[in-house]
């Protein structure tokens, strides 16, 4: 008798097809789950503005650490902090690391600007991606 897969063997049979199937349905239903958990992925623009905003969050974040905190030059506004970030600032100061870093989001248009203004708040002194 051979080793080769002949007829009834179980990875040749209808059995095996049907069941490869079910999973590639079961796999396909599970990502349509995922788009109605986050319906602001289906929409392209809300999606950049969530990346917009996730990156003012981020730059914010590393010019605090660096010494400088545009939450604290804008008085806590959201919108104010967003202007300057994307204004952007050098630092400068001999005795920092940071010496000569620019932190900024430049080109950012007002219309982006506002839209990711929507996405943010301020807590503790600190940026964040604002709960939905």
């Amino acid at each position: 008798m051979s080793a080769g897969r002949g007829r009834g063997d179980w990875r040749t049979s209808g059995v095996w097809r049907i069941a490869a199937v079910a999973a590639v349905l079961v796999v396909a239903a599970g990502c349509g789950q995922d788009m109605t958990i986050a319906p602001e992925y289906s929409n392209p623009q809300g999606m950049a503005d969530t990346v917009t905003a996730q990156s003012l969050v981020r730059l914010c974040g590393s010019a605090q650490q660096a010494g400088w905190d545009f939450v604290a030059q804008a008085g806590g506004d959201v919108a104010e902090t967003v202007r300057l970030i994307v204004e952007g600032h050098r630092i400068d100061d001999p005795s920092s690391p940071f010496n000569g870093s620019h932190f900024g989001l430049t080109g950012l248009g007002a219309e982006e600007q506002a839209r990711a203004v929507e996405k943010l708040t301020i807590s503790n002194g600190k940026l964040l991606l604002a709960t939905q």
